[in-house]
This record gives C-alpha cells, structure tokens and sequence, in this order.
C-alpha cells in the first residue's frame, strides 16, 4: 500500500512539474502570427456593346416583338461573375409623358454564376419583349435599363 501511495504521488508530482513548466509567469507576453491574404481583382467594368433596337412596330400588330441587346463585361480573368437583368423596363414616348410600354426582358444566365473568359471577358446577351398591344400612341419611344454585375 506504500508502495502504490508513493507510486501516486510521484505520478502526480510529475503532472504538477510538467505543468509548472508549460505555466506562463504573470505579466509575461505570449505572441503567435496570424497569416492573412488577399487576392486582388481588377474592377468590373460593363458597357453596352450592341443597343436593344426593335425598329418599326405596328400599332395593332398580331403578334410580340423580339429583339437582342448586348452587354460587354470586363474584369478579373478566369473569375466568376454573377449579372443581373431585371425583368421589365419601360419605354416612353419622347415629348410625351405618362405614353409608355413595357419592354419584358430575359437573359440566359441571368443571377448565375458565369466565369470571365482568360482575357476577363464575357458576353451577355439581353432578350427584349414588347407584348402586342402595348404601343398604342404612335412615336419614337426610348428608354433604358440597368444591368448590374458583381464578382461571385
């Protein structure tokens, strides 16, 4: 029984050395690096690279016209990217207030992530929709719409 309470308090005695070395005296600084890093983009730029022209539309025409625009993104190669095209926009007749129709718009890849070509670019095209019957007051009708990129 001796012999085993010995035994024990060697064994404890140890842990408590084996501590008392790992033990930092009040007052003292301990240090560590924390790593950080960056990856640094170019800006995203977009510019319109071919403008949604639909050309003469008929005042009672039997059926919707459809037309393309396009948007030219620039940024970081092989990046992804996330465009965003709204839904509808409205176009208004020029001198005429309150004269407008609504042009339904659609993309392909719209708010999906699409990666920058290895030169940084990347071609969006924009569908345009003016549903029969929404020009009824004859004239030039102009507008625009805002497509938002953003890096993903």
């Amino acid at each position: 029984m001796k012999k085993t309470l010995l035994l024990i308090f060697l064994g404890l005695a140890s842990i408590t050395m084996a501590k008392q070395e790992d033990a930092v005296a009040v007052g003292t600084e301990v240090s560590e690096e924390l790593n950080i890093n960056a990856n640094v983009l170019a800006p995203l730029s977009i510019t319109e690279s071919q403008s949604m022209e639909f050309g003469d539309i008929i005042i009672g025409k039997a059926a919707d016209s459809t037309t393309d625009g396009t948007m030219l993104i620039e940024g970081a190669p092989g990046n992804n990217v996330i465009v965003t095209v709204p839904n509808s926009t409205t176009i208004e007749r020029v001198g005429v207030s309150g004269s407008t129709a609504t042009v339904t718009l659609s993309s392909e890849n719209n708010d999906v992530a699409q990666t920058l070509d290895n030169k940084g670019n990347l071609t969006q095209t924009i569908k345009g929709n003016i549903a029969e019957g929404q020009t009824t007051k004859t004239g030039e009708h102009t507008g625009t719409v805002t497509i938002s990129v953003k890096y993903n």
